[in-house]
């Protein structure tokens, strides 16, 4: 189990009018910059604790493994923006923990490349089958391994369609060679915690 709550050495510093530093001109989202920082083994040693599976180095980036699907960012949530990354790439982050998380991940140097919701999953649960879903990020560790994240509200774990979820998710990750996590955003304590 772990417990990440990205402190002032490793946070992302909040805009001073609380988020909004620009605006995608598309669909009118605040859009932050994201900077990368110098490869830190202590938080890479908390990270590697968080990820399951058995994943390779690859040489492939995220483009070639993960074309893009054309889905169309749909979210309804309060605190949604893009994150523009280190050249240039931008995500798309659901809450302010998710995208406190992927910059965290940058600035310390565990992460080179992310993707935000290039990739589709088909699962299953009693009551369905045949669902579409969309792992949150993809991401291209610092050496060179690849890793699949669902970031989850804590107070949502146990829904059964989010079990369903979860169980497609590391049947393709074991099936292709990448790391998983599934991090649950505690937003009530500002702090993430896995499994």
């Amino acid at each position: 189990a772990g417990d990440f709550a990205p402190g002032a050495a490793g946070e992302a510093a909040e805009p001073a009018d609380g988020g909004e530093d620009g605006a995608d001109a598309a669909d009118d989202l605040p859009v932050i910059e994201c900077a990368a920082g110098p490869f830190r083994k202590s938080a890479a040693e908390r990270f590697d604790a968080l990820f399951s599976g058995q994943a390779q180095p690859t040489d492939r980036t995220l483009d070639e493994l993960f074309p893009d699907i054309g889905k169309e960012y749909e979210s309804s949530a309060v605190n949604r923006c893009v994150l523009r990354l280190p050249g240039g790439r931008e995500v798309y982050c659901d809450s302010k923990l998710e995208r406190r998380f992927i910059a965290y991940l940058f600035r310390c140097g565990y992460c080179t490349d992310c993707k935000s919701e290039s990739l589709e999953l088909e699962y299953s649960s009693a009551s369905m089958a045949g669902k579409k879903y969309f792992p949150d990020f993809v991401l291209k560790l610092h050496d060179g391994r690849v890793a699949v994240v669902e970031m989850k509200n804590l107070s949502s774990l146990g829904y059964h369609l989010n079990i369903a979820k979860y169980e497609a998710l590391k049947k393709f990750c074991a099936e292709n060679g990448y790391l998983y996590a599934e991090v649950a955003k505690d937003e009530a304590a500002g702090r993430y915690v896995s499994a």
